[in-house]
């Protein structure tokens, strides 16, 4: 103690503590008679657990030491393992190594293959004999995963520890873990407490607020804790909640087809839904393992950074829990994502923000990203900077982004789908044709409240015809995008359904106007001078009645003959008249 620099007056408090010190039994016949301890550590001592670290600790220093133990993946490694260039976040690379796991007496201890696991558990065993520790080679169980060879066993002095089989689960401190991950043993001890649980206050004489107060402060929070690794489906959580609501049912003399939100409505019974339960404890406690500034949050990073990769994402998969709900086998991050998906929940840094260059998992939908995902990754394609001509106005053409990427072949997938999401175009056919070498490119800006005259607009198709351009706008939180076609394109694809006319003309009319002095008041969809349309604000739309007077709209009728439907101020308008 006093090496480790401990304080002398707790050295002199200990000293008189096992100087002429007697201990006795507690036994079913009453107190055995008294005997003086020689050596350890007795249960249930104030001082034994301070103690107990400072033995223990010079074993664990000596494993972390000769280092020994398994070594979390970063960032090189990562990179390796996926077969992709990761993107490499600007934090620095911190090697995190972990050795063991120790509570008490119950140590568990970690090794990247067989020959560090032996290793370990030989500096174990000596430390043991020096201090005549027994170890119990019955309560000893070895978990392989992923293993390369035949040969899974450990030499625990002079016993050998086989592994278990991969779907056999082993229990640390309560939480059942498996080879395999897939957590099939917990989620059964889960349904036996809950049935058991439910069988005996069932039979019981207590009142439903007893019950229910059991039910929320003693049965939810035990399978709460054999849960912390593993998160169960909304399917596996409506048959738990289902086995308790129906238990307090009865106690309340309910029928059966009581709705679940008496009961559950906090103000009536107050009853909890483990679903929300789930999904309070995992967010929140995900959320304090990634602030916490000790190995936790080392762990975690590491993990996040792990479940990051396999993402291909460029920022935590906590940012955009869309995407890293998708990933989701064996990975406790991804499930996490899911719930923070159904909450509505995210994770952001307060440094992270950049609106001006959006990243493109920001830009894309969750579902094209995962697809699309890891050829951006070999393009290293990563913000919208990356795609945009030089002017920084419009979408480079895949000639150029061929280029200046250096790749070769037709248009990425990637590419087409970043087009129709930012572009809105519903045909990009010529986007990836060989014979487009004019550099032509598709115009992207974002345009503020008051800057709707800077409008931009470049020809996909610059053949020398005459386009006739389709001009949108939005408000300053939107991006505005302009596109042309050429008459032939239109021609060839007329809108022949009403439907796709009213939709065309309500689509073109929230828009937005061509930011001029002299807006264009009048629809006109597949007219006689060709297919132009002009937008005008949905604000000024609906607002101005003058503007009704000069709406016309060409509908086909369903009998295929042509009308037309005029609206005016003073006749009486229906909302059938307006197109939907």
């Amino acid at each position: 103690l006093r090496h480790l620099k401990v304080h002398p007056r707790f050295i002199s408090l200990c000293l008189r503590i096992a100087v002429n010190k007697e201990n006795q039994i507690i036994t079913a016949y009453g107190l055995t008679d008294a005997y003086s301890p020689q050596c350890g550590l007795d249960q249930g001592g104030v001082e034994c657990p301070l103690l107990w670290r400072i033995v223990y600790d010079v074993l664990l220093s000596e494993i972390m030491n000769a280092g020994l133990g398994y070594p979390m993946m970063r960032r090189e490694a990562l990179a390796e393992h996926h077969k992709i260039p990761f993107f490499m976040p600007e934090t620095p690379d911190i090697e995190v190594m972990i050795a063991c796991l120790a509570f008490v007496d119950d140590s568990t201890w970690i090794g990247r293959d067989q020959e560090c696991l032996q290793g370990i558990v030989d500096i174990a065993m000596s430390f043991f004999a020096l201090n005549a520790i027994e170890i119990n080679p019955k309560k000893s169980e070895l978990l392989v995963i992923n293993s390369a060879t035949d040969d899974s066993t450990i030499q625990l002095g002079n016993d050998t520890i086989e592994a278990l089989d991969p779907a056999t689960s082993a229990r640390m401190l309560g939480v059942w873990f498996s080879a395999d991950g897939k957590g099939v043993h917990t989620k059964q001890i889960v349904k036996q407490e809950v049935s058991s649980i439910c069988k005996v206050l069932a039979r019981k004489a207590i009142t439903d607020k007893q019950a229910i107060y059991i039910v929320n402060n003693v049965l939810i929070p035990r399978i709460l804790y054999r849960l912390t690794t593993t998160i169960l489906t909304p399917h596996e959580i409506n048959k738990i909640v289902g086995q308790y609501s129906g238990m307090i049912r009865q106690k309340l003399g309910f029928p059966r087809g009581t709705p679940n939100s008496i009961l559950h409505h906090r103000r009536l019974y107050g009853l909890r839904h483990f679903g929300d339960v789930q999904e309070e404890e995992q967010i929140s406690t995900a959320l304090l393992r990634l602030n916490d500034h000790g190995l936790v949050g080392q762990v975690t990073e590491a993990r996040s950074l792990a479940h990051q990769a396999e993402c291909s994402l460029p920022i935590p998969p906590c940012q955009v829990p869309e995407i890293g709900a998708r990933y989701t086998k064996n990975n406790l991050w991804g499930h996490i994502c899911r719930l923070m998906v159904q909450r509505k929940v995210d994770f952001s840094r307060p440094d992270s923000v950049n609106d001006d260059n959006p990243l493109m998992a920001t830009i894309l939908p969750a579902k094209t990203y995962r697809r699309v995902a890891r050829q951006l990754a070999r393009d290293k394609v990563v913000r919208l900077s990356d795609v945009i001509n030089e002017d920084g106005i419009g979408i480079a053409s895949w000639v150029d982004l061929r280029q200046r990427l250096g790749i070769k072949g037709n248009a990425r997938t990637w590419y087409k789908e970043i087009c129709r999401t930012i572009c809105s175009q519903s045909d990009i056919r010529d986007i990836d044709s060989d014979n487009n070498d004019s550099g032509s490119s598709i115009a992207y800006s974002t345009e503020s409240e008051d800057n709707y005259d800077d409008h931009i607009t470049n020809d996909v198709h610059d053949d020398g015809a005459d386009n006739n351009k389709i001009v949108g706008n939005d408000n300053a939180t939107h991006t505005a995008v302009q596109w042309s076609t050429t008459d032939s394109d239109t021609e060839d694809e007329p809108l022949e359904d009403p439907r796709k006319r009213r939709r065309a003309a309500l689509l073109a009319c929230q828009r937005g106007d061509d930011g001029g002095n002299n807006p264009p008041t009048s629809i006109d969809i597949c007219g006689s001078e060709g297919p132009e349309v002009l937008a005008t604000p949905a604000t000024e739309m609906f607002n101005t009645d003058d503007l009704w007077n000069s709406l016309l709209i060409d509908v086909v009728a369903a009998d295929g003959k042509d009308e037309e439907l005029q609206c005016s101020n003073e006749e009486e308008r229906d909302e059938s008249t307006v197109p939907e």
